[in-house]
């Protein structure tokens, strides 16, 4: 559903990645569950332990019906 390169940038170091998603992934769940490559956060690990809402989770910040990334992630 999701499907193309959706760029994410982390709540707590501030560095943007790329994720290339898949037809079966959704860009809500990436932004809750995936750790940042630079400094780790897990947001969901954090929002689960304390019961925070969302507002802990990676911020999407772009997308694009691409096939790849134009650039390398920032890990």
């Amino acid at each position: 559903m999701d499907a193309g390169v959706w760029t994410f940038r982390c709540r707590k170091c501030a560095k943007t990645f790329e994720l290339l998603l898949s037809d079966k992934e959704h860009a809500g769940t990436v932004a809750k569950e995936m750790p940042c490559p630079n400094c780790g956060l897990v947001p969901a690990a954090v929002s689960g332990k304390k019961k925070l809402r969302a507002v802990r989770w990676h911020h999407v910040i772009g997308f694009r019906c691409e096939k790849t990334p134009t650039k390398e992630p920032h890990w």
